[in-house]
């Protein structure tokens, strides 16, 4: 049996084209939550047993309310797993009783919005998944996501990062990789101060990977941004790395499914 990864958004941009980065994995568990609402019927929200959330910018949180409403309107709820950071973002500018319910509270008997706390490297179960989140190099908190099933299938998401410490994949090793890589090389020096990835510097932490592990698993890109470059010029570069590192990348696309 296979984990089955869903790619709802692949962007860091919403367009009729293009939608935030937003994952869902065997139907149930959700990585970020940037198109949850737009990207799923309301059955299969209503099938969602946990939500993940990396860090607090808005393409990562912002179906976060939506989603709590259709669930309350359905009379059922999901867990949503992050930091301390993360939660004081949703409830004070979010979910305020204001520009949202306060869906963390309502119902009394059952809250349609569950918040978990997480910390780095301390692993935590949903369902049949056991996710242990870690720090990455973006702002204060920022964690990517390793998802480990019943079957020992191994999947992590970085979500948004900038180069990371020299050793941080000593201990991570997955069948996949979902890495952020938000523009082309000519981009490298505006995106790297914000905490972000290219293929030139998604090549630096690939050799890094291979240099404790020996090869590369299959790697996914998300959070491309359509404004910074063009798909063809970003895809053309990742081919390259793809050659030069005897590796397999594909471009995620929305809509798109991958087996773990």
């Amino acid at each position: 049996m296979h984990m089955r990864l869903r790619v709802l958004g692949a962007h860091n941009l919403s367009s009729s084209e293009t939608k935030c980065v937003s994952l869902i994995i065997d139907d149930v568990l959700a990585l970020d939550a940037g198109s949850l609402t737009e990207g799923l019927s309301f059955a299969e929200q209503s099938r969602l047993e946990a939500v993940f959330l990396s860090h607090r910018h808005y393409d990562h949180i912002r179906d976060i309310p939506a989603l709590g409403l259709n669930l309350w309107r359905m009379a059922t709820s999901a867990d949503v797993f992050c930091s301390e950071e993360v939660r004081h973002t949703l409830i004070t500018c979010l979910l305020n009783g204001e520009v949202y319910p306060r869906l963390h509270m309502i119902p009394d008997e059952k809250s349609t919005l569950r918040f978990t706390l997480i910390e780095p490297n301390a692993s935590v179960t949903a369902g049949s998944h056991t996710i242990t989140p870690i720090l990455v190099s973006h702002v204060n908190h920022t964690m990517g996501f390793q998802v480990k099933d019943n079957n020992g299938r191994v999947l992590f998401y970085t979500s948004d990062t900038g180069p990371l410490p020299d050793d941080f994949w000593k201990n991570i090793s997955p069948s996949l990789l979902v890495v952020e890589v938000t523009a082309p090389n000519h981009q490298t020096k505006f995106v790297r101060a914000a905490g972000h990835m290219t293929p030139l510097l998604l090549e630096k932490e690939l050799v890094n990977f291979r240099s404790f592990h020996g090869d590369l698993p299959k790697i996914l890109t998300v959070h491309m941004d359509p404004l910074l470059g063009s798909s063809s010029e970003l895809e053309e570069e990742l081919t390259g790395v793809a050659e030069r590192q005897d590796a397999s990348i594909t471009m995620a696309r929305e809509g798109m499914e991958v087996e773990v």
